[in-house]
C-alpha cells in the first residue's frame, strides 16, 4: 500500500482524501497515475484541476485527456478568495449534467476544495455555514493558516441567509 492509498478517504480509492459528495460529484486531492486510472474505471467524466502552475496544470490535463476525460482548469491559490464569477462558472459546472459525474481536487483535497464544496453544499443543497464549515474540518480544512477562507465563507453565507 502506497503513501497516498493510506490517506484515502474510503479505503477503495487510491486517491488522498477521496470522497463522493453527492452520486455524480466527488472530491478530494491531487490523483496520480492509479487514482486517474480509477476515476476512468468509476465513469468520472470530467476533472476540475483547482491547482495553479502552468507545468502542473499541463501534465494533468494530458494525463486525463489520455484516459477520455475531460479537464477542465480552474486555479484557486490560498492568498485570494474565490470570485463571484468563479462561484458562478463552479455551479453551473455542477449543475450541468453533461459534466457529471465530476471529481474536484486540489493538492491535498481539502482547503480549495474544501471552499468549494461548501459553497455547493449551500447554495445547491440549503446547507447552514456551521453543517459546510464542519465538513470543511472533517475533510481536513486548516482553520488556522486559512481563515480568510473561513471569514469569507461566513459572510457569503450570511449575505446569501445561509447562516
Amino acid at each position: 500500500m502506497t503513501d497516498i492509498t493510506k490517506k484515502q478517504g474510503d479505503g477503495k480509492v487510491p486517491i488522498r482524501n477521496f470522497h463522493q459528495v453527492e452520486p455524480y460529484l466527488y472530491r478530494g486531492g491531487q490523483p496520480i497515475k492509479e487514482g486517474f486510472l480509477a476515476l476512468r474505471d468509476m465513469g468520472v467524466k470530467t476533472v476540475l484541476c483547482l491547482r495553479w502552475g502552468k507545468k502542473v496544470i499541463a501534465a494533468e490535463k494530458a494525463s486525463v485527456e489520455s484516459l477520455g476525460m475531460t479537464f477542465i482548469s480552474m486555479p484557486l491559490n490560498y492568498w485570494n478568495l474565490p470570485k463571484p464569477e468563479t462561484i458562478d462558472y463552479f455551479l453551473e459546472l455542477i449543475d450541468n449534467s453533461h459534466h457529471h459525474p465530476v471529481y474536484v481536487h486540489c493538492l491535498h483535497g481539502s482547503d480549495r476544495t474544501g471552499i468549494l464544496i461548501a459553497i455547493f453544499r449551500m447554495f445547491r443543497q440549503g446547507w447552514s455555514f456551521k453543517q459546510a464549515y464542519d465538513e470543511m474540518r472533517k475533510y481536513g480544512f486548516h482553520r488556522f493558516r486559512l481563515q480568510n477562507f473561513k471569514w469569507w465563507l461566513r459572510k457569503f453565507s450570511r449575505a446569501a441567509g445561509y447562516e
